[in-house]
C-alpha cells in the first residue's frame, strides 16, 4: 500500500512510458519569443541609426545594432541542433552576408554624402533678427528684409566656381560671385610639414579651424547684381565669402550695404560647400588621400597630445629665461567700450558698474561667451563658459592661487 502513491506521483511527473516529453508551455513561449525580441531590437536600432544621420552621431546606434545581430546569430547557432560543420558554414555565411551589407550601406552613404555634379543647388540657412538676435555684426536696418534666396554652385574647372544667389521674390536681386578659386580657401600643406604626422595634423588644424573671409567690393569683376527693387544694387558695399572656423565645408555668404561711410550687414546665409568638391580640392592642394584625415576635418577633434618635433621647426642658437608677470589690474580688451562688436560676444554679470573690467575682476566673476553652433552662428542661450581658462589651468597645475575665487571653465 505504501508504494502505490509513489508510483502514481512518479507517473504524473514523468508521463506515461512511450509518450513524447514536452516542455512546459511558459518556457516554450519564452524560447520562441526571445529571437523575435532580438530581431526587433536589431531593426529598431538600425532604423534609429539611419534616422539620426545628419542630426546626431549615429555610431553608437549602429554599433549596438551590430552587436545585437551578432548575439542573435550566435544564440541561434548554439540552439540549432545540427552538426558542428553545418554551424560553422552558417556562421561563415552570416559573417560574409553581414560584411556585405555593411559594405553596401557604407558605400551608399559615402556616395550620397560626397555626391557632386557640375551644377548643384546647395541648401542654405537664413536668419533674421528674430531668429538670430545674438549676431555680433553691425546690422543694417534692412537686415532680414531680403531673405528668400536659393544658392546654385557652378563648377568652372577643377578649382574655380560660381556662387549664384537666385531670388525667390521679385523685389530681391540676383547676386553672382564669379570665378572664385576655392583652392585658396581649402586647407593646404607646406612642404616641410608633409613628412611628419604631428606637423601635418597641426598644420591642417590651423588651416581648417581659422576663419577666412574674402571681400569683393562693389564694381569688382567677380560680382554681378541684377534685378530686384534696385536698392541692393544702388547701395551694395561688398559681397563676402567666408570659410568659417568650424568643420570642413561650413561656409557663409554675406552682403553688406553702405551705411554712413561704413558697411552694415543686410543679408547672411550659411551653407555646406559640397564635400565631394572639398575632397577633390583637398587632395589637389595637399597631394594626400582625403581619407587619412577626413574624420578630424569633418568633426572637431582637439589635437591635444599631438607630438610636434620642434627641431624640425627651428634651430636653437641660445636660450634665455624671460620673467613673465601677470598684471591682474590690466584692462581687458573688449570691456573698455572701444570694441563694441567684441563686447557683444561677452556677457558681463554686472554691467551697472561700468564696462571697464580688469583681469582681477574677470577672474572673480562668471564671464561667459556665446557658444558656436554647427552652422556657424553664435547662441547666447547655450553659452560656453570661459573665465580666463588659461590662467585657471595654470593655477590648478601649480597651486599659485591666481584666482581669488574658482572660475567656471
Amino acid at each position: 500500500m505504501s508504494d502505490q502513491p509513489t508510483a502514481m506521483t512518479s507517473e504524473m511527473q514523468h508521463g506515461r512510458p512511450g509518450e513524447p516529453q514536452s516542455q512546459p508551455p511558459i518556457l516554450s513561449q519564452r524560447a520562441s519569443a526571445s529571437p523575435k525580441r532580438w530581431a526587433a531590437a536589431v531593426l529598431l536600432l538600425t532604423v534609429g541609426g539611419f534616422l539620426a544621420l545628419g542630426i546626431i552621431s549615429s555610431k553608437i546606434l549602429f554599433l549596438l545594432a551590430l552587436f545585437a545581430a551578432i548575439v542573435l546569430v550566435f544564440r541561434q547557432l548554439i540552439c540549432w541542433r545540427v552538426r558542428f560543420r553545418a554551424k560553422l558554414v552558417t556562421l561563415v555565411g552570416s559573417v560574409a552576408l553581414l560584411s556585405l551589407a555593411v559594405g553596401v550601406a557604407g558605400s551608399l552613404y559615402i556616395s550620397h554624402r560626397y555626391a557632386i555634379t557640375a551644377v548643384m543647388e546647395v541648401p542654405i540657412t537664413e536668419y533674421g533678427n528674430a531668429q538670430y538676435p545674438e549676431d555680433p555684426a553691425h546690422l543694417s536696418i534692412h537686415y532680414g528684409n531680403y531673405n528668400g534666396r536659393k544658392l546654385t554652385l557652378v563648377q568652372k574647372d577643377a578649382t574655380h566656381f560660381d556662387f549664384v544667389l537666385t531670388p525667390l521674390h521679385p523685389y530681391i536681386a540676383k547676386v553672382e560671385i564669379r570665378n572664385v578659386d576655392v583652392s585658396l580657401m581649402t586647407p593646404s600643406l607646406p612642404a616641410w610639414a608633409k613628412e611628419d604626422a604631428g606637423l601635418r595634423r597641426i598644420a591642417l588644424t590651423d588651416r581648417q579651424w581659422n576663419r577666412q573671409q574674402v571681400r569683393f567690393d562693389a564694381g569688382s569683376p567677380h560680382i554681378e547684381i541684377t534685378g530686384g527693387d534696385g536698392i541692393e544694387k544702388a547701395n551694395i558695399y561688398s559681397v563676402e565669402l567666408a570659410k568659417n572656423c568650424l568643420n570642413a565645408g561650413l561656409w557663409e555668404i554675406l552682403l553688406f550695404e553702405r551705411d554712413k561711410g561704413d558697411k552694415a550687414l543686410y543679408y547672411h546665409d550659411w551653407f555646406t560647400f559640397p564635400l565631394g568638391h572639398y575632397k577633390s580640392i583637398f587632395e589637389h592642394n595637399t597631394g594626400f588621400a582625403y581619407w587619412r584625415d577626413w574624420y578630424f576635418l569633418e568633426h572637431w577633434s582637439d589635437p591635444t597630445g599631438t607630438k610636434v618635433p620642434l627641431e624640425k621647426l627651428r634651430k636653437v642658437v641660445e636660450e634665455h629665461e624671460v620673467p613673465a608677470k601677470f598684471d591682474r589690474n590690466e584692462p581687458v580688451i573688449g570691456a573698455d567700450g572701444r570694441h563694441p562688436r567684441l563686447e557683444r560676444l561677452l556677457r558681463w554679470p554686472r554691467r551697472a558698474t561700468g564696462f571697464l573690467r580688469s583681469a582681477r575682476k574677470v577672474q572673480c566673476e562668471r564671464t561667459a561667451r556665446h557658444s558656436v553652433h554647427p552652422v556657424g552662428s553664435l547662441r547666447e542661450s547655450d553659452p560656453a563658459q570661459d573665465s580666463v581658462t588659461r590662467h585657471e589651468r595654470t593655477a590648478r597645475r601649480t597651486g599659485t592661487g591666481l584666482f581669488e575665487q574658482q572660475a567656471t571653465g
